[in-house]
């Protein structure tokens, strides 16, 4: 699990503030690890009972503990709570788990050979070709 150094949670009518700051990896040797939305989520509920009714923003880069490959260490969420005394009880929500920057795989495109073309020869085969050419022009 990630380390963090600070979360501040910021709390107005019915909006709730996260920044969270990761404590930045040392070696290379250590993976690079992510904070996704739905964890944050998790870790909010466990700490205070908010009743989070739904997601108003969150980072367009990558949080987790590492500098490299568009992640940052640091990232704020916006969210929108209910503030509701009567229950305690905690809804899930139900988090779009939004695709990473996949590439998409480009196929190989395979050379059509045409009956038309002749292969190319090789120097070699080219200059051969001209001497015995040049040897029968002569006779």
């Amino acid at each position: 699990m990630l380390e963090f150094l600070s979360i501040k949670k910021k709390k107005n009518k019915k909006q709730l503030t996260v920044e969270v700051i990761c404590k930045e990896r040392k070696y290379i040797a250590e993976p690079i690890k992510l904070l996704t939305t739905a964890e944050l989520i998790s870790i909010i509920l466990e700490e205070e009972n908010y009743k989070i009714s739904s997601i108003k923003k969150e980072p367009r880069h990558k949080v987790g503990n590492s500098n490299r490959k568009n992640v940052k260490t640091s990232g704020t969420w916006f969210f929108e709570i209910v503030e509701n005394k009567e229950t305690n009880a905690i809804d899930e929500i139900k988090i779009e788990k939004k695709p990473e920057n996949i590439k998409p795989v480009r196929k190989r495109t395979t050379k059509k050979s045409n009956s038309t073309q002749k292969p190319k020869q090789n120097i070699r085969g080219r200059i051969s070709k001209l001497a015995r050419n040049s040897t029968n022009k002569e006779d």
